[in-house]
């Protein structure tokens, strides 16, 4: 038989993953909730996450900073 019967084609990156697979092997999109996921909202390369990681960060520490020592 094909393998196309027992395959499943990712619908943000276009991946082929196991038909039983509950995430893209590629970009972790659930296949379960269906097109959408949170970890669609992330970039695909490494260095763009860690600068969104550091500036969420920063962020939240300034927000922090701002509140607690406020006039």
């Amino acid at each position: 038989m094909s393998d196309r019967l027992y395959t499943k084609v990712c619908d943000s990156c276009g991946g082929i993953c196991p038909l039983q697979a509950v995430t893209c092997r590629y970009c972790k999109a659930d296949f379960l909730t269906g097109k959408w996921s949170p970890t669609s909202l992330l970039p695909k390369s490494r260095s763009l996450r860690i600068l969104l990681v550091v500036v969420a960060i920063f962020v939240a520490v300034l927000v922090l900073y701002t509140n607690i020592f406020k006039n």
